[in-house]
């Protein structure tokens, strides 16, 4: 019989804070030139080490290491989903999958916390160790991008790195804490405390003395740390590189591995769908073989001039994608610009893109640019519809030309192949004229071949269940002010063979 975790939680306040745990100092130390972590006082008194079950900790959010499919029913996870109750599992069914390094908010329903943040740790695998690293490295960002998206202030980590997928304990430790560590340098005033979690003894005392290193607390942590921090401790976010060439192994493009997720990870996990480069080149690089590089150069001078011009799209891409994975976007997530809105008849997930919300400083709008990147990179591999409102953008509200180029030149490098229309609606005669320009400038127009003009709402609810589209209220307010519509119009039936396609573009 479960116990009633709630009313009997383990509050934050009862739990010694790593700041108070430290031993009594030496009285002198040698030459400590070259720290990479000093003592951070303030980042010391957010970390709590702490062994025992994570479920009764009464936080804002606790780390759930799962499968894709979130429904992992063994060990911590599996207590986990029992102890939150069904309404979890329910939660869960109506979720994308959750691919390895990333993560997924949902309630926490019957726990003390308020909400559970799945995530999927990667299988280990000697042949891919530093693809291995950096996924790793992403659960635990990720999971810390997730909290401060939805402006919450503490978490509990369970040790994510599980030894079911083979992930030895002593390096796991190493990527988690000094993951940590360099998140919070970078974005942790808004975080009030994170709990590292762990269930045994042997954990305890490993977590003990990594954090010492990481997270120095006296001259003697310091003195531990030059003597046994690894050599290698990432770049400035905790992630793992080849400083001979400065190329991160995940990020490099290979064939996909598919969705197995008990399938050794690849350098290939993240990499773009139009993939170029032949199955064994991944192999070769992440063995840093001494001739890949005359390899990689033999195998690229073979390729036409298209497959070369698509590999160095799909390098932009990727490195556009680390970029955003790598950086706090949680103000241009408040802009509310970018989002998901139900399925269309067909099934396929709907995004919304609202152009009176985009800022016009252009950095702001660059920072637009890596959200919506990060935004649409999990779910543009099946099909998908996009819905981009211009209601109420004055013709001097348009983004700027090379801003809105770049735009559309992603669209259709990466998000072209599953898209399966792209409406615009309430255009003005001048974007028409805009988006007219920007496509001449284009490698092609494959893209613009989905781009429809919608100009009432009415029209779209002949294919787009109204409750399934999530629109300020502004919109509609305007439709029915230019167009006499209805807020709220009964669902329309679909006659003949009509599809979404069936909308063409005006002429202009």
């Amino acid at each position: 019989m479960e116990r009633d975790l709630k009313s009997n939680s383990t509050a934050l306040g009862t739990l010694p804070k790593w700041s108070t745990l430290a031993e009594k100092d030496v009285d002198s130390v040698g030459d400590l030139k070259g720290i990479k972590f000093p003592i951070r006082d303030d980042i010391n008194e957010k970390l709590i080490l702490w062994q025992g079950d994570i479920r009764q900790l009464d936080v804002d959010a606790i780390v759930n290491s799962t499968n894709e499919s979130m429904t992992d029913n063994t060990g911590i996870s599996g207590s986990i989903l029992e102890a939150a109750g069904p309404e979890l599992v329910e939660e869960i069914g109506r979720c994308d999958h959750c691919r390895t390094g990333e993560a997924r908010v949902t309630k926490a329903y019957n726990l003390p916390a308020r909400f559970i943040i799945h995530t999927v740790g990667p299988r280990y695998n000697d042949k891919y160790k530093t693809a291995a690293e950096n996924a790793l490295h992403n659960c635990y960002r990720s999971c810390l991008e997730g909290l401060k998206e939805n402006n919450l202030h503490t978490i509990a980590f369970p040790v994510i790195n599980s030894q079911k997928r083979g992930y030895p304990s002593e390096p796991g430790s190493h990527i988690a804490i000094r993951t940590v560590r360099r998140f919070l340098e970078h974005w942790g005033k808004d975080i009030e405390t994170i709990v590292f979690c762990v269930h045994t003894v042997d954990d305890f005392k490993l977590y003990s003395r990594v954090l010492s290193m990481y997270f120095p607390r006296s001259k003697r942590d310091l003195i531990l740390a030059k003597e046994e921090l690894p050599r290698d401790t990432g770049n400035e976010y905790g992630e793992t590189v080849i400083e001979e060439r400065k190329i991160r192994i995940s990020a490099f493009p290979g064939t996909p591995v598919g969705n197995n997720n008990d399938a050794p990870l690849s350098p290939t996990s993240l990499s773009s769908s139009s993939t170029i480069i032949p199955e064994k080149l991944p192999n070769a690089f992440a063995m840093m073989k001494t001739d890949f590089d005359e390899e990689r150069k033999k195998k690229i001078e073979q390729l036409s001039q298209a497959d070369k011009d698509k590999l160095q799209q799909q390098q932009v891409y990727l490195n556009y994608l680390y970029k955003a994975q790598g950086m706090d976007l949680s103000d241009i997530a408040r802009l509310n610009v970018i989002y998901e809105s139900g399925k269309d008849s067909y099934g396929r997930p709907i995004v919304v893109m609202v152009g009176s919300r985009l800022p016009m400083q252009r950095a702001h709008l660059d920072r637009v640019f890596l959200y919506m990147i990060r935004t649409l990179d999990r779910i543009v591999e099946n099909p998908y519809v996009v819905v981009y409102l211009h209601t109420n953008m004055e013709d001097k509200d348009t983004p700027e030309f090379t801003w809105m180029k770049q735009v559309y030149n992603i669209m259709d490098y990466k998000y072209g192949d599953h898209l399966s229309s792209f409406y615009v609606i309430h255009p003005t005669f001048w974007l028409k004229i805009f988006e007219g320009v920007v496509s001449k400038f284009m490698d092609n127009d494959s893209f613009w071949t989905k781009v429809r003009y919608v100009h009432k709402l009415d029209e779209m609810y002949d294919y787009i269940d109204h409750d399934q589209l999530v629109f300020p209220e502004e919109v509609y307010k305007y439709d029915v002010k230019v167009n006499g519509s209805t807020s709220k119009p009964a669902r329309r039936v679909r006659k003949g063979n009509q599809t979404p396609d069936s909308i063409v573009n005006d002429d202009l």
